[in-house]
């Protein structure tokens, strides 16, 4: 089951919206609310799948905050979140776009456009789920989730593919597989291509992974990668 994460300091709108996609939706989503800034101290938004993000709230002591820049925080944490905003104000709509959202709501949220948002929302997730890889390990063909893999590491024509459980091996050149690659993978060394959606930091010679593992980073590369990581998950990386 998906889950969105619903947030807007007005409780009502809240309400309003999950009302809406419950009866668009029935039983599609798991729903988690949030009010403030205030509430997104802990995990709140890192395994969510979709996030629609009041631009201008209010905190419970009168401050503004902006939806804008922890939207982008969130995204940094996880990269795959599809977001939406909504507000009443034009004014922000040239604000956003850093952050990539795939759908732009104004309020009084109309049914309508909360489905169109939403089902662009559905629909990107479930291109990012279909993008697959395939390749043949001994007598079988192996077919893996893009999402799922960590890295690969090239030893002459000798391929090692680690994914989030798994480790395979296969007979490849480097160059062949990188095209059969998206656009969320890096070559930080002319032996390793690396999923940057499991990049946690990126230091020196080196890029660490979410599990711990550390992968070289050439020299020659370094600014490269480092540009094209701080543009795919923004400046907190490095």
């Amino acid at each position: 089951m998906l889950r969105i994460l619903i947030c807007d300091d007005n409780r009502d709108t809240v309400n309003e919206i999950t009302g809406m996609l419950g009866e668009m939706y029935p039983e599609r989503f798991e729903y988690i609310f949030a009010y403030g800034e205030e509430d997104f101290a802990g995990d709140a938004g890192i395994n969510c799948d979709i996030l629609i993000m009041d631009i201008d709230l209010v905190l419970s002591d009168g401050v503004n905050s902006s939806g804008i820049d922890i939207a982008g925080r969130l995204k940094r944490s996880n990269p795959g979140l599809k977001v939406i905003f909504a507000s009443a104000f034009h004014e922000y709509a040239q604000d956003i776009f850093e952050v990539e959202p795939v759908y732009y709501l104004q309020k009084p949220v109309a049914r309508e456009k909360l489905k169109a948002a939403v089902d662009k929302a559905l629909d990107e997730i479930g291109k990012m789920q279909k993008a697959r890889f395939s390749f043949t390990c001994g007598s079988q063909m192996i077919t893996v989730n893009l999402a799922d893999i960590l890295y690969l590491e090239s030893d002459k024509r000798l391929m090692r593919l680690m994914t989030t459980g798994s480790e395979y091996s296969f007979y490849s050149k480097i160059k062949d597989v990188e095209v059969k690659l998206d656009d969320r993978f890096v070559k930080t060394h002319q032996s390793f291509i690396v999923n940057m959606e499991h990049i946690t930091r990126l230091a020196n010679d080196t890029a660490f992974l979410d599990d711990g593992r550390e992968i070289p980073v050439s020299q020659s590369r370094y600014k490269e990668v480092r540009t094209i990581l701080t543009r795919f998950l923004g400046d907190s990386i490095l």
